[in-house]
């Protein structure tokens, strides 16, 4: 194996685990809080979404916000939200967000955001399955296109831990 394949399966792993993790999550279980400052597993998955759709389009196809599936496929138009310019470097995904702009972000059905993250991941696998090896070690704002995958990736796994452990804190107060 190598490293695009590597990446490729820890793509691959992540997006079904996630999804299996998801479908077996209870509805009263997907949008409660720990705590007031605690993010839901449905934020949690939304920004999950969030960040690949960043990732894709803004890092390895180097593309404008308005070609985002958030956008492109009318998540924007349909919630009425546009995450444009929030956040960490203006990404919109859910880091660096304020307690103000987290209170902003929709609320959604497990349905559409499983829906929103299918739909995403395609495209980021479709892009990392597309780059020439040699261009893995392209850096792009400091840093490799490798580093940037593995450390969505990385982040999509300690996610899933987060969904895990909110999902166990229910079980244990029921």
């Amino acid at each position: 194996m190598n490293t695009q394949e590597v990446l490729l399966d820890w793509l691959d792993t992540l997006a079904a685990r996630m999804v299996e993790e998801i479908e077996e999550t209870a509805l009263s279980t997907f949008t409660w809080q720990p705590d007031a400052e605690a993010n839901s597993i449905a934020l949690t998955l939304w920004h999950i979404g969030r960040a690949w759709d960043v990732l894709t389009v803004r890092v390895l196809r180097q593309g404008p916000v308005t070609e985002e599936i958030w956008q492109q496929a009318g998540w924007r138009q349909r919630t009425g939200y546009d995450p444009t310019g929030k956040g960490w470097d203006g990404l919109g995904n859910l880091a660096g967000y304020t307690p103000a702009e987290v209170a902003e972000v929709p609320k959604q059905t497990k349905e559409e955001l499983l829906t929103y993250l299918q739909q995403v991941y395609q495209p980021l696998r479709t892009a990392v399955a597309q780059l020439e090896p040699d261009k893995l070690f392209t850096m792009v704002e400091e840093q490799s296109l490798y580093d940037w995958i593995s450390n969505f990736l990385r982040d999509g796994y300690e996610h899933l831990g987060e969904i895990k452990a909110i999902k166990a804190m229910w079980q244990r107060r029921q």
